[in-house]
């Protein structure tokens, strides 16, 4: 019940419930990943976790969250769903890298995004090679420095 409540505070994108949905979420996933173990309800809820996260500009959480969807191997990350859902998942977790200062899982994030959308067909190719480009140079005023 705790679970559909996080999920319905997260939906309804009142800034203000995010706190709750975000605790609400931080209790139950660990609670169903015991029962359950992983399961693509589980890795959508880490998901929206994520974004939460994000939002609130947490983003060492949010690439936690975002890092558990991509290690695993489960039907969530290669449904007809994560066309969208992964290509997002990727620009995130290059957008919280470049956030906590870490341009090399930045750039990874971002040439994985671009390998994704040739196999794909999906995504605004300009926008990523924008986001690549400005690490790599951000990453090389770093190395002069």
């Amino acid at each position: 019940v705790e679970s559909k409540l996080a999920n319905a505070l997260f939906y309804s994108g009142l800034a203000n419930e995010n706190d709750e949905a975000i605790s609400l979420y931080a209790k139950n996933i660990p609670l169903k990943r015991e029962r359950y173990g992983s399961s693509d309800d589980i890795n959508h809820m880490i998901y929206n976790l994520g974004n939460l996260y994000f939002k609130k500009e947490n983003y060492s959480e949010a690439l936690g969250c975002f890092s558990i969807i991509l290690e695993s191997k489960s039907n969530y990350v290669s449904s007809i769903l994560n066309k969208e859902s992964l290509a997002s998942l990727l620009f995130d977790s290059g957008k919280a890298s470049e956030k906590i200062g870490d341009l090399s899982s930045a750039e990874n994030y971002y040439k994985e995004l671009l390998r994704h959308q040739e196999r794909s067909g999906y995504g605004n190719k300009g926008t990523v090679m924008y986001c690549l480009a400005s690490v790599l140079l951000e990453a090389k005023k770093y190395q002069q420095s």
